[in-house]
């Protein structure tokens, strides 16, 4: 952790047990034909050049706002929610007899007291949470399914948002509980000037070329690389999988792939950057410090470092940069995207003003409010609309970085029973890392349980 504010650094994935995940309110997470979260969506050149001229406008006018009250449950910090809440301001500032209120709650207790208010009837106009949880309170007929009831608000984020964190909240059939509020993706940094004294020349790009990096940094008396965000576990290991080509199901979720020789491939590669290449296992680990002191001069981290590092460690200043996570054998360079989505509960009064307010979410004003509102935090914050990359106040090499790692993003699979899965998939991947257990016998393990859940 750094010392500036970090806004909320919990549970990007939105799944109902805890994977140790760095997660805040302050950050970035449209679908686009028929695509599934399952095989991760890009954004091609032309489909970003599309999103962004789209994006340019202002949203749909949306629904009828009535004047009325509205409470939102905010998974996250209290700043989180002073972030949500200057979005939620300027919406009653423009719609007199609304008052919209932000509520901060902490994810150790938003899954349980959200579940609580879906199963009792009673509780807040709406929620954030992981993105998951639409999903999983829609199918117990808690929330509101937006695609039938609101279909123009849906098509407006279709529009906008991000394509693989979009596919992941919504289901196969199309329907939609909630929608994406924010996301991270993870990125590579780099401090430049170690590299250039190692004698590294170009940044890598390629698996190949990240562990000969490391070869020459621990040369030089370095330790190499730290991986933050989702160390030695399955959200840390995603990128691997889909850059070896495979994935952890189909794209309809009708199949299981955790265990086919692509995923073996990448969970052994996976696994050897830390027996091998010594890329440390503990957590705890100040790894913001670690760059800054040199001891680890590649990192990989959520995106939020693009504005945060550097407040928080002025030592570095001058002497890193951002790139793309390195391609694997199959030239892809797919990273996981995370982030929350935000819904309307079934029980809500005033669900017309509520989806009002989510279509409000994805206006130039909305956003600009909540990017301005976490720069006075010394956060970051970038709402599902890649174009609002550009408007960032940082240095240009640093958005292109950012804006390339998102047209290459999957967000985590809506396939029945993933939720209910992971835990094992992070067991099985640790034993692998730890305990030199066997990358396919593990993996294959793992599949018996994700089938049986997804039956």
């Amino acid at each position: 952790m750094f010392k500036l504010t970090r806004l909320s650094t919990r549970k990007w994935t939105g799944l109902t047990s805890f994977v140790t995940l760095v997660m805040l309110f302050s950050l970035v997470l449209t679908a686009c034909g028929d695509s599934t979260a399952t095989t991760p969506a890009t954004t091609t050149a032309s489909a970003a050049a599309t999103t962004a001229a789209s994006a340019a406008t202002t949203a749909a006018a949306g629904p009828k706002v009535t004047p009325g009250n509205l409470t939102v449950w905010a998974v996250g910090s209290e700043d989180d929610a002073k972030v949500f809440q200057s979005a939620a301001d300027a919406f009653n500032k423009a719609n007199p007899g609304v008052k919209v209120t932000i509520q901060p709650v902490s994810w150790d207790d938003a899954h349980a007291k959200d579940l609580a208010a879906a199963t009792s009837g009673q509780g807040p106009d709406m929620i954030t949470g992981g993105l998951s949880w639409g999903i999983e309170f829609g199918t117990k007929g808690a929330m509101v399914d937006l695609a039938q009831k609101y279909p123009d608000v849906v098509k407006n984020v279709q529009k906008l948002a991000q394509p693989g964190i979009y596919n992941s909240v919504k289901t196969l059939d199309g329907k939609v509980y909630g929608v994406p509020a924010d996301l991270t993706v993870m990125m590579m940094y780099y401090r430049t000037d170690l590299l250039k004294e190692a004698g590294i020349d170009k940044i890598p790009s390629t698996w190949d070329e990240l562990t000969t990096a490391i070869t020459k940094l621990q040369a030089k008396g370095s330790k190499g690389m730290a991986s933050s965000w989702g160390n030695t576990s399955w959200l840390g290991w995603y990128g691997f999988l889909y850059g070896a080509g495979g994935s952890l199901y189909d794209a309809q979720c009708t199949k299981v792939n955790i265990n086919s020789p692509e995923a073996v491939k990448s969970l052994q590669f996976y696994s050897e950057l830390y027996t091998k290449y010594k890329t440390p296992t503990d957590s705890t680990i100040d790894f913001e410090g670690g760059f800054e002191k040199g001891d680890y001069p590649i990192l990989m981290q959520g995106n939020w470092d693009i504005t945060g590092l550097e407040s928080g460690h002025p030592g570095v200043k001058g002497k890193w940069a951002a790139a793309p996570i390195p391609a694997g054998p199959s030239g892809k360079k797919t990273a996981f995207i995370g982030g929350r989505m935000i819904g309307i509960m079934n029980f809500s009064k005033n669900q017309d003003t509520a989806a009002a307010f989510i279509n409000y979410l994805y206006t130039d004003e909305a956003a600009t409010m909540t990017s301005t509102k976490a720069a006075e935090l010394s956060a970051l914050w970038l709402p599902p609309r890649v174009d609002m990359v550009s408007k960032l106040q940082v240095p240009d090499d640093r958005k292109a970085a950012l804006t390339a790692q998102l047209s290459d993003a999957g967000g985590p699979p809506n396939c029945k029973g993933w939720e209910e899965s992971q835990n094992t998939a992070d067991k099985k991947i640790q034993e692998v890392i730890l305990n030199k257990a066997d990358p396919q016998k593990a993996l294959d393990e793992v599949a018996v349980v994700m089938n049986q859940n997804l039956k």
